[in-house]
C-alpha cells in the first residue's frame, strides 16, 4: 500500500484514526494524503466553527503530527464529504482509506448513516475505520493480533489474503474464525420442522477446511483457528473483545433497499466493534 488517504473533518473522531493511517503509510515508505472537505452547508466539525476559509483549514492540516512519511495535504469544497473523498481517491490512485467513524446507532444512524459507511458502500477501496469508544485512545495502531472471520465463500477469500498480508507485515498473530450460524425457529413450529443439522459433522467439516486454509497461507505467520456456533456478528465481536487489535472483513457493498432491509455481517461489525475494522469491498465491479 503505497498511498494512504486520511480524510479528516478535524474532529476528535478523525484524530483517533490518524496513527493507523501513519503506520500503514510507513509500511512501505509510502505517501500519506491528508484531505479535508469543506462542505457547502457550513462547518463540518466543532473546530471548524472557529476557522474560516481554505487557508485556516490548511493551517489545521499542517498542525497534524504525521510521522516520517511523505505527506500531501489537500483542501477541497463539495456539497457532501463522501463523493469528494471518493473522487480524490480515484484521481490520486490511492491504495487504502483510513477514517474515523462516529459509530451512530439506531434510527439516527439508519437515516443519516455516516461518511465512513458511505465511502465503504460506494467506493472500491479498502477502508480502515476506527470508531470512537472509551478505549479508542488506548487502542494500538501496531497490530499484534488480527482477527479474520471466514465463511468459506468467494467473498471472504480476499479478506483472508489481506489479513495474512497485514499479519506478515506487522509480525502479528492471525486468528481465523468460522461461525456456524444455526437458525432458531419459533417454538410453535415444533420439533418436526426444526432444521436438520448435524452440528458435530458440520464442526468437523469446518475444522478440516480451516486447517487447509491455514496451511495455504504459509508457515511464516502465527495462525490460530477457532470455530464457534451462534449469530455471526455476536460471535465475531465476542472473539475480538479485549484481544484483537484489528478485524479484517469483506463487505459486499450493498446499497439501497438490499442494504437497508437485509443489512450484512460487515455492517454489524463496523457499527459495534471496539477495535479498528478493515473493510474490503468484494462486490463485482
Amino acid at each position: 500500500m503505497k498511498r494512504i488517504l486520511f480524510p479528516t473533518d478535524l474532529s476528535e473522531h478523525a484524530d483517533i484514526a490518524l496513527p493507523h493511517a501513519i503506520n500503514l503509510a510507513a509500511l512501505e515508505g509510502g505517501e500519506l494524503h491528508l484531505l479535508h472537505v469543506m462542505t457547502l452547508h457550513g462547518p463540518t466539525s466543532e473546530l471548524m466553527d472557529e476557522l474560516t476559509g481554505e487557508d485556516k483549514a490548511r493551517e489545521a492540516l499542517d498542525g497534524l503530527q504525521t510521522g516520517e512519511s511523505r505527506v500531501i495535504r489537500a483542501v477541497t469544497r463539495a456539497v457532501s464529504p463522501a463523493p469528494a473523498i471518493l473522487d480524490y481517491a480515484d484521481v490520486n490512485d490511492v491504495d487504502a482509506i483510513v477514517m474515523g467513524c462516529h459509530g451512530r446507532r439506531g434510527f439516527r444512524r439508519l437515516m443519516l448513516g455516516s461518511v465512513a459507511e458511505e465511502v465503504i458502500r460506494a467506493g472500491r477501496w479498502p477502508v480502515l475505520t476506527v470508531r470512537k469508544s472509551p478505549d479508542a485512545l488506548q487502542a494500538t495502531s501496531n497490530y499484534s493480533r488480527i482477527l479474520a472471520p471466514v465463511d468459506f465463500s468467494t467473498h471472504t477469500a480476499k479478506g483472508v489474503v489481506a489479513a495474512a498480508d497485514l499479519a506478515r507485515r506487522f509480525g502479528a498473530r492471525l486468528d481465523l474464525l468460522h461461525v456456524i450460524d444455526i437458525p432458531v425457529l419459533p417454538e410453535f413450529y415444533g420439533p418436526v420442522m426444526a432444521p436438520s443439522l448435524n452440528l458435530k459433522q458440520a464442526t468437523d467439516r469446518a475444522s478440516e477446511k480451516m486447517k487447509d486454509l491455514a496451511e495455504s497461507l504459509g508457515t511464516d505467520i502465527d495462525i490460530h483457528t477457532d470455530i464457534r456456533t451462534g449469530g455471526a456478528v455476536a460471535q465475531i465481536l465476542e472473539a475480538a473483545e479485549g484481544t484483537a487489535d484489528l478485524i479484517v472483513i469483506p463487505t459486499h457493498g450493498y446499497t439501497g433497499w438490499d442494504r437497508m432491509l437485509m443489512g450484512s455481517v460487515a455492517e454489524g461489525i463496523l457499527r459495534r466493534a471496539e477495535c479498528p475494522v478493515f473493510a474490503l469491498r468484494t462486490a463485482e465491479e
